[in-house]
């Protein structure tokens, strides 16, 4: 159905694009600290900019998870659709979805992996 292929390609589009956000934004944090051996910026400041960044990036991944799941109803709420504080969208979509949050995985060559077998972080979900 081409509006099915048409949605799914824009959400495979906006989420690509914020995990290259992400990329940027920790590369940011990279090159923050390598400057403060070179030029003075006080430690505050760069300690700041550092969290501000990580702050961005749980942002990203929490809206990053709602573009994912965008297939369940409860993920158009106009609520969720303004959202954008990490903790709220986490909390709201781990009520709508227990398991909404990436595996992450170890990529092996070879044949593909069935669709229970998962190598990861045995600790992987947000946790308060």
């Amino acid at each position: 159905m081409k509006v099915h292929s048409d949605e799914l390609t824009r959400a495979m589009t906006l989420y690509t694009a914020m995990m290259g956000e992400i990329k940027i934004r920790i590369n940011s944090i990279l090159e923050l600290r390598r400057a403060g051996h070179f030029v003075p910026i006080p430690a505050q400041v760069l300690y700041e900019s550092s969290y501000l960044q990580l702050r961005y990036i749980c942002e990203l991944i929490a809206m990053g998870c709602l573009v994912v799941h965008g297939d369940i109803p409860a993920t158009k709420t106009k609520h969720m659709q303004k959202a954008y504080a990490a903790d709220e969208i986490i909390k709201r979509l781990s009520e709508i979805h227990p398991n909404f949050y990436p595996h992450p995985v170890t990529a092996k060559s070879g044949p593909v992996m069935d669709k229970g077998t998962r190598e990861g972080a045995p600790n992987y979900a947000p946790e308060e």
